[in-house]
């Protein structure tokens, strides 16, 4: 499976708020700051397995597949799922979508002949929605706190420093886990 970011909106986090909490006055860090804040987003969505705004992503399977859970919550929309045929076009295919817990079912009963050696044979297009007010909040708090621990620890040598627990903390409740 591989996942494919097709569009998206504007970082979650704006850079005056990041150089108001690492009390930058000024602008010349902003370069920086966009490039950590990116980064950042990447690795909470990546640890949490959540999208942060409206996102439109396409998933790619190497196998054909009668059911399979899209790999970013929350979903609120899936809109294709396709099969490459044996002459290498894409086709549509029927399909039944949970958008709660992101689900998307093809019918078991229906036989595809699909492209003997392209891959992928089965993609999908979804779009993330945003989170509640809350959960965004935690996700900035969140990023702020993963920026804070890169920027106190860069120098040439690597640093043996762990993460801020409170970041572990706040991305093992955003994907649902516990606190620990």
């Amino acid at each position: 499976m591989k996942l494919e970011l097709l569009s998206t909106q504007n970082l979650v986090v704006p850079v005056a708020t990041l150089n108001s909490w690492l009390r930058v006055n000024d602008t010349s860090e902003d370069t920086l700051n966009t490039g950590l804040l990116n980064a950042a987003q990447e690795v909470v969505t990546r640890w949490t397995g959540k999208s942060f705004q409206t996102t439109t992503y396409r998933v790619n399977f190497d196998e054909f597949l009668h059911g399979f859970n899209l790999p970013r919550q929350p979903v609120s929309s899936v809109t294709s799922v396709q099969y490459l045929d044996e002459s290498g076009t894409w086709q549509d295919i029927t399909f039944q979508a949970d958008l709660v817990c992101g689900r998307v079912l093809v019918d078991p009963n229906t036989y595809y002949v699909v492209h003997a050696w392209k891959k992928p044979v089965m993609r999908c297009e979804f779009v993330t929605g945003s989170l509640n007010a809350q959960e965004l909040e935690m996700v900035y708090l969140a990023m702020k706190l993963l920026v804070t621990h890169w920027t106190e620890n860069r120098s040439l040598v690597g640093n043996e420093s762990e993460l801020p627990y409170g970041f572990s903390m706040i991305c093992n409740l955003l994907r649902g886990g516990n606190l620990g």
